[in-house]
């Protein structure tokens, strides 16, 4: 196919070039003749001797290809003229541009007939093409000649060196093959000759030689990693069961303290409250101020035991659910009520809410996602700021709005917003543990709902909690 292609690229550029040639040659040829005949015509169109131009024209028999001729005179009329044959062929009526070309398959052309400075008429003549088309079936057969010989030529060579090329290298490809086959490092491929390929197969054989080698040492050193891998396997087996040990103790201290120090701490806020009903002198203001505190620490003790033991039932998977029907804004009013004791001097929580809002739910679990929201809107907000609480049902899709006019988050701390104990830099001056969003972030995925939030420091934060209205799990299902 190759020399194909090569013989016939290279037929093609001489059969081009031969084409061009002919065309040059040709109105040359033409041109040559026609200033002879124009040159021997001066005379007859001087004396106006028609008989003399016929003879002279008649003289163009001797070349086949000039067709037909013809004598303008110098006013432009037809003045003689000359056919080969029978063959009738028209003039033009007049005398064109002077000069040689191609035409529908011919060549013709205008000679001027000129006596020392004076034009006495114009010469036409009209030739064939028949000698380039005769010229190109001779060529078209040149060419088809050499293609079948060259394929013929090229068929012959390749069957003898198919025998030192081709078959060595199918040899070596079948051996490559089966070796890929059965994976077996210790076959050899066959040597023919000392020539190239002879080289080749011998490089081939040495390769296999060292894969060989490579092989048999990987296997030993892959039977001492298993070996190695069951003896690290038994140890982390001993690890794990000393590490799910370590964390039941853990989780069962973490119950126990919360039990513990829930009930005494209790107890003192139902003191402290007996305690303000008492006491009518000058240092009740005093007495007062001391119980707050009390009970503001008392309270975050609380808040901070709550979110350990929340995040403990929810790491070990002892969250239940237990869904039951509600109303979204009764809901939102009574999460609003229980709050305004922590609202900051000028404080309000606005709630908007649309219609008969019923969720079928955790009520729980959404209780604690408001106040721990709500909780944070209040804490991280000057005194003064309104705190929005926007919800909407749309689409059997329950949304929750909470908006403050607080501090805000900065933009590079953003990302670790909902990670476990982390606190952005602008709030280390406040109290709490940076576990409230981890929690609520697990709280609503529960739900089966999503939690994002928009924030610019120092102008506000915004967060929107999403999730269905009806809950697709049965009750008391643990996670």
């Amino acid at each position: 196919m190759i020399s194909g292609i090569i013989l016939f690229v290279t037929c093609i550029a001489f059969s081009v070039c031969e084409y061009y040639t002919f065309r040059s040659t040709t109105l040359l040829n033409l041109s040559t003749i026609g200033k002879v005949i124009a040159a021997n015509s001066t005379a007859a169109l001087a004396f106006d001797n028609n008989l003399d131009a016929e003879e002279i024209l008649t003289a163009l028999k001797a070349e086949s290809h000039v067709i037909a001729a013809c004598l303008y005179d110098k006013d432009g009329n037809l003045f003689s003229q000359y056919t080969s044959g029978s063959s009738v062929h028209p003039f033009p009526e007049k005398p064109e541009e002077d000069g040689y070309r191609f035409e529908h398959f011919y060549v013709i052309g205008f000679e001027p007939v000129i006596l020392g400075n004076n034009r006495l008429g114009t010469l036409y003549m009209k030739s064939d093409l028949k000698a380039m088309f005769a010229r190109f079936k001779i060529w078209g057969i040149i060419l088809i000649s050499v293609l079948l010989g060259g394929f013929a030529l090229a068929y012959f060579l390749s069957g003898i060196l198919q025998k030192s090329i081709s078959r060595p290298i199918l040899a070596l490809a079948e051996t490559v093959k089966e070796i890929s086959n059965v994976m077996d490092y210790s076959m050899r491929a066959k040597r023919s000759d000392n020539d190239e390929l002879g080289l080749l197969t011998t490089a081939f054989n040495q390769m296999l030689t060292q894969i060989q080698e490579q092989n048999l040492e990987i296997k030993s050193f892959n039977h001492m990693l298993e070996q190695k891998v069951i003896e690290r396997t038994l140890e982390l087996t001993d690890s794990l069961e000393r590490e799910q040990e370590m964390n039941e103790m853990k989780s069962r201290f973490v119950s126990m303290a919360s039990h513990e120090f829930r009930t005494p701490l209790t107890a003192i806020l139902s003191s402290i409250s007996l305690i303000e009903m008492y006491g009518t002198d000058q240092e009740d203001v005093k007495k007062g101020k001391q119980i707050e505190r009390i009970k503001s620490s008392v309270k975050n003790l609380t808040h901070i035991l709550n979110d350990f033991l929340s995040l403990e039932k929810m790491e070990h998977g002892k969250v239940e659910i237990e869904n039951e029907k509600f109303d979204l804004n009764e809901f939102s009013k009574d999460i609003i009520e229980e709050l305004k004791g922590m609202l900051k001097q000028g404080q309000s929580i606005n709630f908007s809410g649309g219609g008969v809002m019923d969720l079928f739910q955790d009520k729980t679990i959404l209780k604690n996602v408001l106040l721990n929201l709500l909780s944070n809107a209040i804490k991280y907000s000057e005194v003064d700021k309104e705190i929005n609480l926007l919800a909407s049902v749309s689409n059997n899709l329950v949304s929750i709005i909470v908006r403050d006019q607080g501090i805000g988050i900065p933009a590079g701390e953003q990302k670790n917003m909902f990670g476990k104990f982390f606190r952005a830099k602008n709030v280390s001056h406040i109290e709490g543990t940076g576990l409230g969003l981890n929690i609520v972030k697990k709280y609503i995925e529960l739900l089966d709902g999503t939690i994002c939030f928009e924030s610019k420091h120092k102008q506000g934060t915004s967060f929107t909690v999403e999730f269905p209205q009806n809950s697709k799990y049965e009750n008391n299902i643990a996670y």
